[in-house]
């Protein structure tokens, strides 16, 4: 019964495994359905705010438990008897994802102008695309182009359109052919999430990041740092005040 037991449950680490893979793979699917949900937002109206959130961590529980009972009641000059419980067990599985939602203007402001600039770039505010600019100007692999999110009513939508959203009546839609184009546009944003905040004179500071040749080279950001744009380990609470006289 104990060994039956055992075994039941012995395949743990199999489960979390499946589990793991499967949460994983399910991250693309969030930055690209937040994506395609804001084409559809600002295609009902240029003036909607894009979102954004960044996970930032995520963990997979497996929790196996399991209980059964044995007793025996011997009677003096009698047979024994035996009494065997029923063999039960359970199996929880928990998992999640830690989202940061973005909260920095500057960055929302680019994002907008990315969004519009494929959407209708007429409507692209000039001080917004400057910011967006600045950050395509440092990878142009990120250059935007229109043509390839197709918007319009319920009924307009294809029957074999690849990934599909709608804000109220207005849908957007990507058709497969123009999978690599969105996701470019979605790595463009995670760029956009991620990249070092800018300081010193203009907003602007040289950030690491990859070259082509492997080794580092200089992007500058135009984003302002912020005060939930610091690093996690500072505690934001603690402050150091010098002594008068320097001591």
């Amino acid at each position: 019964m104990i060994f039956a037991l055992l075994g039941a449950f012995g395949c743990a680490n199999q489960q979390l495994r499946f589990s793991t893979l499967r949460q994983t793979s399910t991250l693309p699917d969030v930055q690209q359905k937040q994506v395609i949900e804001n084409f559809a937002r600002l295609a009902a109206n240029t003036g909607n705010l894009p979102f954004y959130a960044l996970a930032t961590g995520g963990a997979v529980t497996v929790l196996d438990s399991g209980t059964t009972g044995f007793s025996v009641v011997a009677v003096h000059k009698a047979f024994p008897s035996w009494n065997i419980a029923a063999l039960t067990g359970s199996r929880s599985i928990t998992e999640n994802w830690s989202l940061q939602p973005e909260n920095n203007p500057d960055r929302l402001k680019a994002m907008r102008a990315a969004y519009l600039t494929v959407l209708n770039p007429s409507s692209v505010e000039p001080k917004d695309a400057q910011l967006l600019s600045a950050v395509i100007q440092g990878d142009p692999s990120y250059a935007l182009r229109q043509g390839w999110v197709c918007t319009g009513g319920r009924w307009d939508v294809p029957f074999h359109a690849w990934l599909v959203a709608h804000c109220e009546s207005t849908y957007a839609w990507v058709m497969p052919e123009n999978a690599a184009e969105f996701s470019r546009f979605v790595l463009l944003m995670l760029h956009l999430e991620t990249v070092a905040p800018g300081g010193g004179a203009g907003g602007r500071a040289a950030s690491l990041a990859p070259s082509e040749f492997g080794s580092p080279a200089f992007s500058s950001s135009p984003f302002a740092p912020r005060l939930f744009d610091q690093p996690t380990g500072v505690n934001s609470g603690l402050f150091f005040v010098p002594r008068p006289g320097g001591r």
